[in-house]
């Protein structure tokens, strides 16, 4: 149900608890691979990703840390610190980015444990910037945050390289015009001209104005 076509989907369940969980989605042409943290607690809504290309490796992690957590906030910030510290150890050429709804987890703790620099300072929800985005090394040269296109309370945070992109802030929406020319709105006078208008004469004054607007939009219609 939550596949996309043209992408490769790693998911991190929340277990024995309804909703929760973190994502990933990766395009199908690029090499990519859950990375399995050591010594990692099923509480933890944190799921690792590698990706490959030929212009990078990069260690993408996606977090969720609840409002109302079932472990110990400093216990998660260690295990963050031993998994950056695991990546860098097996493989230190690649990038590492981390990602998530963090609610009220402290940046600071979380800069100083993995040194990983905070890339996002827009506000994401409400006055709060609760959606963040951390990094090894500067690998983005835009962020956004636009709003989002599924039904949520949160925006959505845009990191990418190259041509700068614009945000259009516009919904579609389909109406129904009738055009107008000088022989169009001649025909349409010449017919009103002629107009014989039965009323029908109930004692309702609404039904004859619903059938009064009824014979006019007809009218507009034909011509």
């Amino acid at each position: 149900m939550m596949n996309i076509a043209g992408y490769t989907l790693f998911r991190r369940d929340r277990p024995k608890r309804r909703g929760g969980g973190v994502a990933i989605y990766v395009r199908d042409n690029t090499v990519a691979c859950e990375v399995l943290a050591s010594n990692c607690n099923p509480a933890y809504e944190l799921l690792w990703v590698s990706v490959q290309s030929a212009n990078y490796n990069l260690i993408i992690g996606a977090l969720y840390h609840p409002l109302k957590p079932i472990y110990q906030i400093s216990a998660l910030l260690e295990h963050i610190e031993a998994c950056v510290d695991q990546i860098t150890t097996d493989t230190s050429d690649s990038m590492i980015v981390l990602a998530g709804d963090v609610n009220g987890l402290s940046e600071n703790r979380l800069i100083t444990r993995t040194g990983l620099s905070p890339i996002v300072n827009q506000a994401t929800r409400g006055a709060n910037c609760l959606d963040r985005i951390y990094g090894s090394e500067p690998c983005y040269s835009d962020i956004k945050v636009v709003q989002s296109a599924v039904t949520s309370d949160h925006r959505a945070v845009i990191a990418y390289t190259g041509t700068i992109k614009v945000t259009y802030n516009k919904e579609n929406t389909k109406r129904i015009f009738r055009k107008q020319s000088p022989n169009r709105n001649a025909v349409f006078l010449s017919q009103l001209s002629q107009l014989q208008y039965q009323s029908y004469y109930t004692d309702d004054t609404q039904i004859e104005f619903d059938h009064f607007y009824e014979y006019l939009h007809a009218l507009l219609d034909s011509f």
